[in-house]
């Protein structure tokens, strides 16, 4: 009787750890997922960024002062 006891004693912790580490793990994985889609706007900004300056420098230097 008591090594019953025991072993469902053990089964059930080995499922309140399983539980336990499932939902970590879904947690972070939520985490990475909005950081990563964080990080992805803020390249995809930069570079937008980037491609208005070249532009903006373009028609400065060709249109607007007349220097080319």
């Amino acid at each position: 009787m008591k090594k019953t006891t025991s072993n469902l004693a053990n089964i059930f912790t080995a499922l309140l750890f399983a539980v336990a580490v499932a939902s970590f793990v879904s947690c972070s994985n939520g985490k990475v997922e909005k950081l990563e889609a964080e990080l992805k706007k803020f390249t995809d900004e930069r570079a937008m960024v980037e491609s208005n300056l070249v532009t903006f420098d373009s028609l400065d230097y060709t249109v607007f002062s007349k220097q080319e």
